[in-house]
């Protein structure tokens, strides 16, 4: 039999393994943060953004990165770019309840196109454009440096958000 003073302390050790697994978690999502790009490529720091994910549920990534198109970004758009797929993977799986995310860097005519593509639960039915407050966020954030965002609901499933990165006059043709 249990008095009540050990449920209670019973309970008080169940909240403090509670708030220490918050606080893990929380510190390992703040861990999350890209890694400056001065030290390694912008495939390689996808590739530990992917490998921290899949630490924490079973994730699949279909990742396509033209090495040259991420180096024709000045390295501050290249940091803006990995800060943008950091956010959209997470809104991704936070929000939409995606196991798959797909990720394209791609150069084009006028600059670079970043697409990263889910298969979570999107908008309503018969809504085109996806809004909530990380969407909306990527789309404001992507428009601060200059890049033009689209964020597409996709007919069956999912979300597909595009950047589109100019090119600039400091960037080689």
């Amino acid at each position: 039999r249990s008095s009540p003073a050990m449920v209670e302390e019973g309970l008080e050790q169940v909240r403090a393994s509670l708030n220490e697994v918050i606080r893990d978690i929380r510190t390992f999502i703040v861990g999350l943060e890209p890694e400056p790009l001065e030290t390694e490529t912008f495939a390689q720091a996808i590739a530990h953004l992917t490998e921290a994910l899949r630490s924490i549920r079973p994730l699949n990534f279909e990742i396509d990165i033209d090495d040259h198109a991420a180096l024709i970004l000045l390295p501050d758009l290249r940091q803006h770019a990995l800060q943008l797929v950091r956010e959209a993977f997470l809104n991704s799986i936070r929000h939409a309840g995606a196991t798959r995310l797909q990720l394209s860097l791609r150069g084009s005519m006028d600059g670079v196109v970043l697409t990263v593509i889910d298969d979570g639960i999107s908008a309503s039915p018969g809504e085109n454009s996806p809004t909530g407050p990380g969407l909306a966020g990527l789309a404001a954030r992507a428009s601060l440096v200059g890049a033009q965002s689209e964020i597409t609901r996709l007919p069956e499933r999912g979300t597909r958000i595009q950047v589109r990165y100019p090119r600039t006059i400091n960037q080689p043709v």
